[in-house]
């Protein structure tokens, strides 16, 4: 596990900003996932989805924060400030940090999950001291394989077996990427 102290906010390029979750995006969060396409390519996302689910995953953000197990933000544009998505950086015990997010559809096709990817990988290199943060994406989700490529990640091959650092009972075949820290020694 890992150190983790909240950043100092805001997290933001200036045009897309992280901050923590509230109870008051649980409408955001419910409305969002009612696209069958988060669920389908994020494997923690339950469908049908509802208000509870919402609830009570935003209700588990304090616990993993202090226990060093999930550092999860919401995505906002920062001129409007609507909520746009989610991203994480996730530290299981047996591998390297790793990066998981999801965009609202009404987010989409504007550079959201890019940014926010970069911004993340940022606070966890600058903030947290990271060497690297890995990032899996199902197989046949070109878009997110886009969002890897365009945010500086590495493609390092398949994984046929591949168990999801939350939900380790299930397994995908994924795409592996990495992003190392360029302030690393080598």
């Amino acid at each position: 596990m890992v150190e983790l102290a909240k950043p100092k906010f805001p997290l933001t390029d200036g045009a897309v900003g992280l901050r923590p979750f509230e109870m008051s995006d649980v409408e955001d969060v419910t409305a969002a996932c009612q696209d069958r396409e988060i669920s389908r390519w994020t494997d923690a996302i339950p469908w049908p989805y509802n208000e509870n689910h919402a609830r009570s995953w935003i209700s588990t953000h304090a616990g993993l924060w202090e226990r060093g197990e999930v550092a999860p933000f919401a995505i906002v544009g920062e001129e409007e400030e609507r909520f746009l998505g989610a991203i994480s950086l996730i530290f299981p015990n047996d591998r390297a940090p790793e990066a998981g997010y999801w965009v609202a559809q009404w987010g989409r096709n504007r550079g959201v999950a890019t940014a926010a990817l970069m911004i993340v990988a940022r606070w966890g290199f600058d903030g947290l001291g990271l060497g690297s943060i890995t990032l899996a994406t199902m197989l046949g989700n070109v878009a997110s394989e886009r969002v890897a490529e365009k945010a500086g990640f590495t493609f390092i091959g398949e994984i046929s077996d591949y168990r999801p650092p939350r939900n380790p009972d299930r397994y995908y075949s994924v795409k592996h990427w990495v992003r190392r820290n360029p302030s690393a020694s080598a």
